[in-house]
């Protein structure tokens, strides 16, 4: 029998698209040995399918897989880290902001007040498109959809232009300013 948490994993790598084993255990549970537990009964139940990630051997879950796995799965890992080291009260996944569509948009707290970020996960090697954030955030385009200056978050293994927050690709540290 699935329990409420379980409900509450299920919505969360619907909304995310994917998730693995580490980044769910982070966010909603106390022990590994209960998190493996409840990610099998989850699975046994038809709510989500799961695979092997073939560089970290752990389970990955999953709706529908997405078509950009590592891209996806950078998204649900940068919440997981992001949510360790400050409040999220909200978290949206690839909002329309016009000119724009960030990887996600969120509100955060890290002691100071709340603050509005954007996320850009940028793995291609076509590089990040610091241009377009620029002018959104430079024309006060952002004033439509948000109600504060958004901090511009990439997750890249690339160097990033000054002005914008750069976060590995490991997201073993993240600075959230």
């Amino acid at each position: 029998m699935l329990t409420t948490r379980d409900f509450e994993v299920v919505e969360f790598v619907r909304e995310f698209k994917i998730a693995d084993t580490a980044t769910i255990r982070k966010l909603f549970f106390s022990s590994d040995d209960v998190c493996w537990r409840r990610l099998k009964a989850i699975s046994d139940a038809g709510k989500l399918s799961r695979a092997r990630d073939s560089v970290s051997s752990q389970y990955i879950y999953f709706a529908k897989c997405p078509k950009q796995v590592r891209h996806a799965l950078l998204v649900s890992r940068f919440y997981a880290a992001l949510a360790g080291a400050a409040n999220v009260p909200r978290f949206a996944i690839e909002p329309d902001c016009g000119h724009i569509r960030p990887d996600a948009a969120f509100v955060y707290d890290a002691g100071s007040g709340p603050c509005v970020g954007l996320l850009e996960v940028e793995i291609s090697n076509k590089g990040f498109d610091a241009g377009k954030y620029q002018r959104f955030i430079e024309s006060g385009d952002y004033k439509e959809y948000m109600t504060a200056r958004p901090k511009v978050f990439v997750v890249s293994s690339k160097p990033v232009p000054d002005g914008f927050i750069h976060i590995d690709t490991s997201l073993k540290k993240i600075r959230v300013e």
